[in-house]
């Protein structure tokens, strides 16, 4: 059967917009799509992570062929726990085909079958009648496979995705976009844009939609990521932007099966023992300025070597930070990649101030709550100078 993908017209969409709502456009684009893709920010984080993965279970229930893919990607220590999260591939050569085709114009396949011979596979065909030849046979390498439907989780534009939609974005704009987001910063690059700035979380979203596509699939792997992304998103309920209707349906998942005490468990109530010496190190050079407002701190090399840790051992802390020091907006950690003269540095920002505008100088990458910085051929005194002067600079331009 001939594969192929067509991008439905952009006026399609429109009028397609006028005559359904926006889940009646959901529903269809879901029941036209046969193979899907789903896929997220390289600058990932769990709400991001346990979106897809409830996506991908929903996905599954409709008997639909879904890969979840992000760049680069990795499993969190603290999100080892979730349902199926070794279906997220990190690698799109992962995606590659080898695909051997066969004129069948002249003859039909009586058999066919192969095995392999040492480090050989070998195809075996026998036709009806007459033979096949050698210009009957096309072989290509298919750099990614065709889908039908494209989702992005949590991705406020296309080149978030890296050199995955850098090397294939031609496909991306021949392939319906479904853009699921809860932030301002979003680009709304999709066909269909679902945005919702007032949910604390994209599981939020999705569980709405869940609910409006199909209320009677509910599940405890199901409850228990859509629970997660809302804890993570909330540092379990305790900042500013937890709504009642938050409340609510996290009280409706738990009822449904979420594993709140053991979400709580693995992200707040597991750190090793080098991870504490880690972060003791980290709060013990915490520095501020603009009125608090900024605070940063600094990791050596030294410092990950003495604790025996990696900077994987810190993922959660400038989240921690920002609950934890209410004057703070911004918190900074700049640290020392193992042996490559590089300074990385992580910039959280509480929701109503954009991390990414503030080190736009520094040719920041990520989104308005987080953004990554690299600095090559420096030290982290230098860069600390660098990066916590500009970061100034803007803020109080920001409060003036």
């Amino acid at each position: 059967m001939m594969r192929r993908t067509v991008r439905l017209p952009l006026f399609h969409f429109r009028l397609l917009a006028m005559a359904l709502t926006q889940t009646e456009q959901i529903k269809t684009q879901f029941e036209k799509a046969q193979r899907i893709l789903i896929t997220f920010s390289k600058n990932f984080n769990a709400d991001a992570i346990s979106g897809s993965l409830a996506l991908f279970l929903f996905l599954k229930h409709l008997g639909k062929d879904v890969t979840i893919l992000c760049e680069d990607f990795y499993r969190p220590k603290t999100l080892e726990f979730l349902p199926q999260i070794d279906k997220i591939m990190g690698k799109s050569d992962e995606l590659s085909q080898f695909v051997i085709s066969l004129d069948l114009t002249h003859t039909k396949v009586k058999e066919f079958s192969y095995d392999t011979e040492g480090e050989r596979l070998r195809i075996f065909i026998t036709p009806e009648d007459g033979e096949f030849t050698e210009a009957d046979v096309e072989i290509k390498n298919q750099a990614h496979a065709a889908y039908d439907l494209i989702i992005t989780i949590g991705t406020q534009d296309l080149e978030s995705l890296g050199t995955f939609f850098d090397e294939r974005a031609e496909s991306f704009y021949e392939t319906p976009i479904l853009n699921i987001d809860n932030r301002s910063s979003n680009e709304g690059y999709g066909q269909i844009n679902v945005l919702d700035l007032t949910a604390v979380s994209i599981t939020e979203i999705l569980y709405r939609l869940f609910k409006e596509l199909d209320s009677s699939y509910m599940h405890k792997d199901l409850a228990t990521l859509l629970l997660t992304g809302m804890i993570t998103r909330t540092k379990s309920f305790k900042t500013s932007v937890v709504t009642p209707h938050a409340l609510r349906v996290a009280s409706e998942l738990v009822e449904q099966g979420g594993a709140r005490e053991e979400i709580v468990k693995n992200i707040y109530q597991s750190h090793s023992l080098n991870t504490l010496k880690l972060w003791g190190r980290v709060l013990a050079r915490l520095k501020s300025r603009v009125d608090n407002q900024l605070v940063w701190s600094l990791i050596s090399q030294e410092d990950f070597n003495l604790a025996d840790a990696s900077a994987e051992n810190f993922e959660g802390m400038t989240d921690e930070l920002i609950v934890s020091a209410p004057q703070a907006r911004v918190i900074v950690l700049l640290f020392e990649k193992e042996d490559t003269g590089v300074i990385q540095v992580w910039i959280r920002a509480v929701k109503n101030v954009d991390a990414l505008a503030l080190a736009a100088q520094l040719g920041a990458t990520g989104s308005r709550a987080f953004a990554e910085v690299t600095l090559d051929h420096t030290d982290l005194k230098t860069a600390e100078a660098r990066v916590i002067r500009t970061l100034q600079e803007a803020m109080e331009k920001m409060v003036a």
